[in-house]
């Protein structure tokens, strides 16, 4: 990670507790852009007092190539799901993190790590709104990060048909064996053995036959349909 990119994980953070934060979301990340490509300067106002905004367009004009515009997309859309975060909301978490500067590292250049592998430009959105959770204290960070990076390994559409059909519990009727698999690996379902039964050729009697798997959606999975979706 660049030290531009550092300074934007921890930017991000100091830019929470800005009264004109959910003003400034809407378009902010766009007008930096416009800015940078049209004229070459961020101009002053209330842009230009929100920390993140000021890192964004430094990383702009030092790079303003197609991968820094996506990621400036990315933030976008990660930044705008805390936009409804009361600023006494948004207060309280940034003073809690500020006094643990190691975590306050962490928050912020986590988050700017997650953006920047996103490979889906939805997967910010959702990451968005695990966050605005965390800062909400509807989930501890632990938690957050081990959503997070769930959503940052996982195929999407994979993801959103377990929100959808998650209340199924035949898995069979709505998952292929490679998407069960794959949200096995993810974590998100659970397996246990379900013991069988077979009739004996030679005596006509039932006995136990091998033991079958059969998968659940596990409350790990709940949690990130809850807080994600």
């Amino acid at each position: 990670m660049s030290t531009l990119h550092k300074d934007l994980g921890h930017s991000f953070v100091l830019s929470l507790d800005k009264s004109d934060f959910h003003e400034s979301m809407v378009s902010g990340v766009d007008l930096v852009l416009d800015q940078i490509v049209k004229e070459g300067v961020l101009k002053e106002g209330v842009l230009k007092d929100i920390p993140i905004f000021g890192t964004l367009y430094k990383i702009a004009k030092a790079g303003s190539n197609v991968r820094d515009i996506l990621f400036a997309r990315k933030l976008a859309k990660f930044l705008y799901q805390l936009g409804d975060i009361p600023q006494e909301t948004r207060c309280r978490f940034v003073k809690s993190i500020r006094d643990k500067s190691d975590q306050c590292q962490k928050v912020g250049e986590g988050v700017i790590l997650l953006l920047e592998r996103s490979d889906d430009m939805e997967k910010p959105k959702i990451i968005g709104k695990l966050f605005s959770n965390f800062v909400l204290s509807r989930i501890d960070l632990e938690t957050f990060f081990r959503l997070a990076q769930i959503v940052d390994r996982s195929h999407l559409p994979d993801l959103k048909l377990l929100a959808t059909k998650h209340n199924n519990p035949f898995l069979n009727q709505w998952l292929t064996p490679i998407q069960i698999e794959t949200l096995y690996n993810l974590g998100l379902l659970s397996v246990k053995l379900i013991d069988t039964t077979r009739v004996s050729l030679l005596n006509g009697l039932r006995e136990k036959g091998a033991s079958d798997m059969e998968y659940q959606v596990n409350d790990l999975a709940l949690l990130l349909v809850q807080m994600a979706f």
